[in-house]
């Protein structure tokens, strides 16, 4: 879509489920997703939102849920108005060049201006080799931005600015009880469902073995408001059959999608487009579906993706044991933050990819300083601002990370299913993020709050076992934790069963879950001949980053079994594949 004006030049990406536009007058009003009105939900059309806007400016923003980046352009006055949800879920990329701004739903179409430089940001490269995703509101080129969570931009020939309209900080007074928080939870959770259901179309639940999902089963019921779910793998592993348990005790139809053994290879190319460079590729989990949700009549896909990061504690630091030499494992107990330099510490394991000797050598002699520094630089960057959001150590390590909420590496599973389908989630909804925030970090950590709010809700659907756990989020800390330490070592052996006895043998990357290992999935004779084509040289080699040869090293050893580098070598071959398409 284009808008003629001497100041604005404007590229959004059309034809998606989810965009609107519409001609208001003088102004241009348009947004991707759905927006609804705090508190009572009401769904808005392009005029309710000039008119908001116009009658109470940025404050207007405070007062809308949803997922949502939306834009305001008035002739007239020949201003731009572009403004984000809180936690920035549809990304949308801009640039100023030359008196102008140039934005879109995807970097390419801004990549496109002859005035933008495609200059790369060294600082993305390395975050992204290293961590497989890049912090902040930065890409991997230097004239291109983000628009950050909860923000305004404003635009006009006499220049522009970005204001927040909310803030992500946290509430630390702590005066409840932790039913009542627990209480509280299922209570917005419920409003949360509600105000995102689509007015019309079918509607599926995408069924996991985890919480989320559950929840959101849960929260249906309770609203009345019964619908197909949906489970995608390989074949029945372990959570597809929990997923179905999970159907079956709710009443809800089932739909299990399956996938064809050589899945991910055919949408290798695909996945790297649609990451706009920020994504390694083998998070495109949904994009395949198209057909299948079809069959199923579905038009829009309800998940839960994301929610654990805030209500399971999921991503908080867990006390490591060490037994023996070499041999540890976690307990579900919070491991100790005293000090800045521990949440530094803790969040750069959480990030960071291994590092050998092989490894330590990949970057060129030019680049391996940027390498060791920049990683925990920025990461000290960002705890350092976390100290104005947060007291809490544990609150101030979980602020850092769900401020890069629409960076996330798995992020690119919730845009492969927008790319198919009408996407809704219950995360996006201003209450429950506020409750969130009022949490004590004891409380959301291994569930604690989030299991009694399913609970609360249905207590049979809370009585079923917890994929994470291998027992029910319901049993007493003390068999929860034996259960945890247990399940991995168990997994192994039911692991090496199945491949004695042969199982399953087309879909080698799966194990008991529908989300594939990348060092299983990339030792499949079809990516190997794929990585060595393709990591012989290119863009990255090209321009003085790496060194070819120990990337090819990489690729034999990982290949031959002598070492795991699958995570590595995705984040190479997504790079690669987005450098040598984009700017080919």
């Amino acid at each position: 879509m284009g808008w003629a004006d001497p100041f604005l030049d404007l590229t959004w990406e059309e034809g998606r489920a989810d965009f609107q536009v519409a001609q208001q007058g003088d102004c241009l009003v348009g947004w991707d997703g759905y927006v609804y009105r705090c508190p009572d939900g009401l769904r808005l059309r392009p005029s309710d939102l000039l008119a908001g806007y116009q009658a109470e400016g940025v404050e207007f923003f405070r007062r809308l849920g949803g997922s949502f980046v939306l834009f305001i352009y008035d002739g007239r006055r020949c201003q731009l108005t572009l403004a984000s949800d809180r936690l920035a879920s549809r990304p949308l990329f801009y640039a100023r060049c030359s008196g102008e701004v140039v934005f879109s739903t995807h970097i390419r179409a801004v990549l496109i201006h002859p005035g933008v430089s495609r200059q790369w940001d060294e600082r993305s490269v390395v975050e992204f080799l290293r961590f497989t995703m890049i912090l902040g509101e930065r890409t991997l080129y230097r004239d291109i931005s983000l628009l950050p969570p909860a923000s305004v931009m404003t635009v006009t020939p006499e220049g522009g600015r970005i204001e927040p309209y909310w803030t992500f900080r946290f509430d630390e007074c702590w005066d409840l009880f932790g039913e009542e928080y627990a209480k509280g939870l299922a209570e917005r959770f419920v409003q949360a469902v509600r105000r995102l259901m689509p007015e019309d179309g079918a509607v599926g639940l995408m069924l996991s073995g985890g919480l989320d999902s559950r929840m959101i089963a849960a929260s249906l019921l309770y609203l009345g408001m019964p619908l197909t779910v949906v489970t995608f793998g390989g074949f029945e592993n372990d959570e597809v059959r929990l997923a179905h348990r999970v159907a079956q005790v709710a009443g809800f139809p089932f739909r299990f999608l399956r996938r064809k053994p050589e899945y991910y290879l055919p949408l290798l190319q695909q996945a790297v487009r649609l990451s706009n460079g920020l994504y390694v590729f083998y998070h495109a989990h949904m994009l395949d579906q198209g057909p299948a949700l079809r069959d199923a009549g579905l038009d829009t896909l309800i998940h839960g993706w994301g929610l654990d990061l805030l209500f399971s504690g999921s991503y908080l630091p867990r006390r490591r044991v060490h037994h023996f030499p070499g041999r540890s494992f976690l307990l579900l107990c919070l491991q100790a933050l005293r000090s800045e330099e521990d949440i530094v510490q803790n969040l750069l394991q959480r990030l960071s990819l291994p590092t050998d000797s092989l490894v330590a050598r990949l970057p060129t002699r030019q680049w391996q300083p940027k390498f060791q520094d920049w990683p925990r630089q920025v990461v000290s960057e960002w705890v350092s601002l976390s100290g104005e959001y947060a007291q809490s150590p544990y609150n101030r390590y979980e602020w850092v990370l769900v401020r890069q909420f629409s960076k996330f590496r798995s992020f690119l599973y919730p845009l492969s299913v927008r790319w198919l389908v009408r996407e809704r989630c219950p995360l996006y909804d201003p209450d429950l993020l506020e409750w969130y925030l009022r949490m004590p970090p004891h409380l959301r950590f291994a569930s604690r709050a989030y299991g009694r709010a399913l609970a609360c809700l249905n207590p049979a659907l809370a009585r079923l076992p917890y994929s994470r756990l291998g027992c029910s989020i319901l049993a007493p800390p003390l068999w929860q934790n034996v259960s945890y330490v247990l399940l991995p070592t168990i997994q192994r052996v039911r692991l090496g069963v199945r491949r004695i006895r042969g199982l399953h043998r087309d879909y080698p990357a799966e194990t008991f879950d529908s989300y594939p290992r990348p060092d299983l999935l990339l030792r499949q004779a079809s990516f190997r001949a794929l990585l060595e084509k393709e990591l012989r040289g290119g863009p990255l080699a090209d321009g003085g980053v790496i060194n070819p040869p120990v990337m090819q090293e990489m690729v034999r050893c990982h290949m031959e079994g002598r070492a795991s580098y699958g995570d590595h070598l995705s984040a190479l071959l997504s790079l690669h594949l987005w450098l040598s398409d984009a700017e080919g």
